[in-house]
């Protein structure tokens, strides 16, 4: 927590704005499914309490999971491959788009909500 103050400070010197982003591993994942506790609750109240910009791949793959009625090792494997495999990557990316697109300014065309056309 300590270092996300520090980015914060040099992202506010630099007039930057930062987004964050929780990606776990295979045994995180597997073991937040299980016993439904996260190791790093307190890093998620931290950047709530903050109100910092962040996407949550944790809650995200909870919430994947849930759709499915199959094993944790059965949902490991559809994206990973001791790293994220071509799936996971698409998972990944579409978790994060809508955050990041929110942060731009100006919004690509095709995301923008100004009515413009």
């Amino acid at each position: 927590m300590r270092i996300v103050e520090l980015v914060e400070q040099y992202a506010a010197r630099h007039g930057k704005r930062v987004l964050y982003v929780l990606s776990f591993g295979t045994e995180r994942v597997r073991q937040t499914i299980q016993t439904g506790k996260r190791f790093d609750q307190s890093l998620v109240d931290f950047l709530d309490n903050r109100k910092l910009p962040y996407v949550d791949l944790m809650s995200a793959h909870l919430r994947d999971f849930a759709q499915f009625k199959i094993s944790v090792d059965e949902y490991i494997t559809r994206y990973w491959i001791g790293h994220y495999n071509p799936r996971g990557n698409f998972f990944q990316a579409f978790t994060i788009k809508d955050k990041l697109v929110e942060g731009l300014d100006p919004q690509p065309l095709s995301y923008a909500t100004d009515g413009a056309d």
